[in-house]
């Protein structure tokens, strides 16, 4: 059988010499304090005496003990996930560009700068600067400009003389007898390519413009891939020789590489008009406005905060409480036991 565990009180009887030096103690503390104070072993004795004391402490003040430490352990994993999500808002808002650039609806004449004036934007918003004119940008971004600006004007050439093309040579008799209804639907993809660039325009967040931008060129460039992959197919070059058995039959690889091309010619049209115009902003006028973005995410870290402090005032009181409980438990205790070795510091004087 397992050995029974020896309490405080067994440990007195035994060094006792087998028998109880006083009776069992059957009213308060103190009566137990006087009983205790002409035992052999102090130590015993006083382990008793603290955990009697403990006892009648947590009889009287358990309940509320219990009932704090629920509370408090409640409390505790409302406020880590309070917290967690306080340091996720004051990421989020460290990480947000605090302002965003704008163009500018009013500029300031050359006259009234000229005579110092000044020219704030509404509600007290910074002047919005000056356009740079093209003759004072970097020469990177001079070279770059022009570079793109004859590759859209191409780009956007070949798109309409592609459909042209096509629809020429479809044969259809509306656009042999009226060339200029082909005329007009040639016109259809260089739009597209510039509704493609003004739907930036219509985001919110810089960084969503952005991101909007990086889809376009990766499209472009995989699109570009597969044209250079399916005109490889349909025009064999110097490296082939002409299959006269072939003359007049189709492949189904035709269609294909025309509607290839029209996209391609579709994204890179495009993506040379956010090119342009990512270079023509660093120099335009604009002034600076807070970014929506960022106030957004200040606005829900404030209101945050205040739930936030309201749950950690919370919590602070009742670990303050709990606190109070244990040291109020540890006072009485130590109460007891000062009495006790005074007791028993005269009775040992006495002997």
């Amino acid at each position: 059988m397992p050995r029974k565990k020896r309490t405080t009180q067994d440990r007195l009887v035994t060094a006792a010499g087998g028998k109880s030096a006083r009776p069992a103690p059957s009213g308060s503390i103190e009566e137990m304090i006087r009983a205790l104070a002409h035992h052999t072993d102090a130590d015993a004795a006083a382990a008793l005496i603290r955990e009697q004391a403990g006892h009648l402490y947590d009889a009287e003040h358990g309940r509320q003990h219990a009932q704090l430490e629920l509370e408090v352990e409640a409390v505790e994993g409302r406020y880590q996930q309070s917290d967690s999500r306080l340091r996720a808002l004051d990421a989020k808002c460290a990480n947000t560009t605090r302002d965003m650039r704008t163009s500018a609806r009013h500029l300031p004449s050359a006259d009234s700068v000229a005579r110092g004036e000044k020219n704030e934007g509404e509600g007290g918003a910074p002047p919005p600067d000056l356009a740079i004119p093209y003759t004072r940008w970097a020469l990177r971004d001079q070279i770059s400009f022009i570079m793109i600006s004859i590759g859209l004007v191409l780009a956007l050439g070949m798109g309409g003389a592609n459909v042209y093309a096509n629809l020429m040579a479809s044969g259809q008799p509306v656009f042999i007898e009226q060339p200029i209804l082909a005329v007009f639907l040639s016109g259809l993809l260089p739009a597209g390519s510039t509704a493609l660039k003004f739907i930036s325009g219509f985001f919110e967040y810089s960084r969503t413009k952005k991101r909007y931008a990086l889809i376009v060129y990766i499209l472009t460039a995989i699109v570009l891939l597969a044209w250079c992959i399916a005109f490889s197919l349909n025009f064999t070059g110097v490296a082939g020789g002409f299959d006269w058995d072939t003359v007049g039959k189709s492949d189904g690889k035709g269609p294909v590489l025309v509607g290839l091309q029209l996209s391609a010619e579709l994204l890179v049209a495009a993506a040379l008009f956010l090119a342009a115009e990512d270079i023509s902003l660093r120099y335009a006028p604009h002034s600076f406005v807070a970014s929506p973005e960022y106030l957004n995410a200040s606005r829900a870290l404030a209101a945050h905060e205040k739930t936030h402090k309201v749950l950690a005032d919370r919590r602070s009181a009742l670990v303050g409480q709990l606190r109070a409980l244990d040291a109020a438990r540890e006072a009485v205790i130590n109460q007891h036991l000062t009495a006790y070795i005074a007791l028993r510091s005269r009775v040992t004087q006495g002997l």
